[in-house]
């Protein structure tokens, strides 16, 4: 099919042509506007394009059975986000929650995965186990490569000082998951924005896509083979009050999927 010739424009990917009433409606009845103003309609997107996007899911982040309690709506629109992206930014104002509903929602869907049940049904050694799966980093300007990947640390020997090489925290995640494909890690992440993305991510930017998950990179200190396994999720939590949120990576936002996490009677506002 021949394209017009206009100027402006920019190709898409249709991840679905069918047609559906909004039902209420998020504006005026113009081309383009904004959406995400009532969260019926944002669960209905959601769930549309998850079936869409069914054959790059993987299996470990599947809802395990019917048994399990139902998800509450907001849980339900993450854990759909974190099937079709790998990772997930929660956003929000200072004091609404955003830690504490990270780690809530990774420790929920890491104990349905692995023991088929929900935190509140484990027991000690169950919810120790979680604890394992579950990470937890926070990002500030001092972070580098060298904490989150690898790199080479100082270490003192009987007073000799020697430089040794030292993994970082995702590549302990990483390490652990690719021993246990059978479960599914998390790493939340504090404050992404306040940390310098580029810088810490470096080569993993590209791997860290669901679709590149598995592909091997050479990593540049220890000169090995290291792959992102596709168990392993990623779930950030951002302060729209802190000047930093200006300066996110590009490469980040395209790759993540941004929530609101305001907790409150309507979540969404």
């Amino acid at each position: 099919r021949r394209e017009l010739a206009f100027p402006h424009t920019r190709r898409v990917q249709w991840l679905s042509l069918e047609e559906w009433k909004l039902d209420p409606l998020e504006g005026p009845r113009t081309t383009v506007y904004p959406f995400g103003r009532h969260p019926s309609n944002v669960l209905e997107v959601e769930k549309r394009l998850s079936g869409a996007a069914a054959v790059a899911i993987p299996a470990a982040v599947r809802s395990p059975g019917s048994s399990l309690p139902v998800l509450d709506p907001w849980t339900t629109r993450v854990e759909s986000a974190i099937r079709r992206k790998g990772q997930v930014i929660l956003y929000g104002p200072p004091g609404t929650g955003k830690t504490w509903r990270a780690l809530a929602l990774a420790k929920e869907l890491a104990a349905r995965h692995a023991f088929r049940k929900s935190t509140d049904q484990l027991d000690a050694e169950e919810s120790a186990e979680i604890t394992g799966l579950v990470r937890v980093c926070t990002f500030h300007p001092n972070w580098g490569y060298e904490d989150f990947l690898e790199g080479i640390r100082p270490q003192a020997t009987n007073g000799v000082i020697s430089f040794h090489e030292r993994g970082g925290v995702f590549k302990a995640l990483c390490v652990d998951a690719a021993r246990a494909p059978e479960k599914t890690f998390y790493l939340v992440i504090d404050e992404i924005n306040r940390g310098d993305l580029p810088r810490i991510f470096g080569e993993l930017m590209t791997v860290m896509e669901l679709d590149k998950r598995d592909q091997v990179i050479t990593l540049p200190v220890s000169a090995k083979p290291f792959p992102v396994p596709r168990n392993v999720f990623m779930v950030g939590t951002m302060n729209t009050a802190d000047r930093s949120i200006s300066l996110l990576d590009a490469a980040v936002r395209r790759r993540q999927m941004s929530i609101s996490a305001i907790v409150s009677e309507r979540i969404w506002r």
